[in-house]
């Protein structure tokens, strides 16, 4: 109270002295109560700010001097506490440990006072972020027992869309792993299934002697369908052959029918028959047998 000392010192025993002297450690014990309750609550800096009103009227006080530090000297451990907490709380959220995370947040409404709201708001969102996750688990283990049944029965297009959803949910190297190779099968399957209708197809241009229709249908197969190049050289040598014949009989064909065109023709009965035999019933020139009394 160097102040108010001071001034009993100017004016010993005057009244306004006394007052000033009075008011003045009145002001005092209110700091200084003011700062042990901060202190209990662990508000550090509004401890320190008391004890500084304190020193406005004291300023030679070793006491308060030494209060002050101590106070900073715990404020600062005090705050690497709740620094590792807040990381300890941010690794358990990260792995989806909820219940570790919800126990942290009850320590920092404890000890983090100045932020006892936000933790307390923390919590019920964590709730919900575990009822979403619970129910994520379920429809994850769900989709895997659904996926390693369709796996079994080569169910491939269940595979890649039941493992698509399942990835929206949880990443997974085995079950990407599984989902490109049911694309793969897919793929493949697609692949033969246009194989095949293109066969049928230029099997029916052949049957229609559409041949260079076949002919171009078949060269598509042989770029995209390598594997079957050996069935395909197979059909070319089919079409060739068949083309052959077919121009070979209708060369035959065109020869029959100028033959045809070019041979007389005979009329039987006027011009004489000589598959007759004599004695045969030739209507204009041969005498019927007489009877035989």
């Amino acid at each position: 109270m160097s102040q108010s000392e001071a001034a009993l010192n100017l004016m010993p025993g005057s009244k306004e002295g006394q007052r000033i002297h009075e008011e003045a450690r009145k002001q005092i014990e209110k700091y200084l109560t003011r700062a042990d309750m901060f202190l209990a609550q662990k508000s550090y800096s509004e401890a320190i700010e008391e004890l500084r009103k304190v020193q406005s009227f004291d300023t030679n006080n070793e006491e308060v001097k030494k209060r002050i530090t101590k106070i900073e000297d715990e404020k600062k451990s005090h705050e690497r506490e709740i620094d590792s907490l807040v990381e300890q709380y941010k690794d358990s959220f990260r792995v989806e440990n909820y219940d570790k995370a919800i126990d942290i947040c009850n320590k920092l409404i404890d000890i983090d006072s100045s932020n006892q709201r936000k933790w307390t708001e923390q919590i019920e969102s964590i709730k919900k972020d575990k009822a979403e996750s619970a129910k994520k688990k379920e429809e994850w283990e769900k989709l895997n027992r659904d996926i390693n049944s369709a796996l079994f029965e080569e169910r491939w297009k269940d595979v890649v869309s039941l493992g698509k959803k399942a990835l929206e949910i949880r990443n997974d190297d085995a079950l990407r792993a599984n989902v490109k190779r049911a694309e793969q099968k897919l793929e493949t399957k697609r692949a033969e299934e246009k194989y095949i209708k293109t066969i049928d197809q230029v099997k029916a241009r052949m049957q229609d002697k559409a041949w260079d229709e076949a002919r171009i249908l078949l060269s598509s197969l042989h770029d995209e369908c390598p594997e079957h190049s050996k069935e395909i050289k197979v059909l070319f040598a089919r079409i060739f052959k068949e083309e052959s014949e077919n121009e070979r009989k209708c060369r035959q064909d065109r020869i029959d029918k100028r033959e045809d065109n070019d041979r007389p023709v005979r009329i039987q009965g006027f011009m004489g028959n000589p598959s007759v035999k004599k004695g045969d019933n030739d209507f204009f020139f041969n005498e019927p047998e007489k009877k035989r009394n």
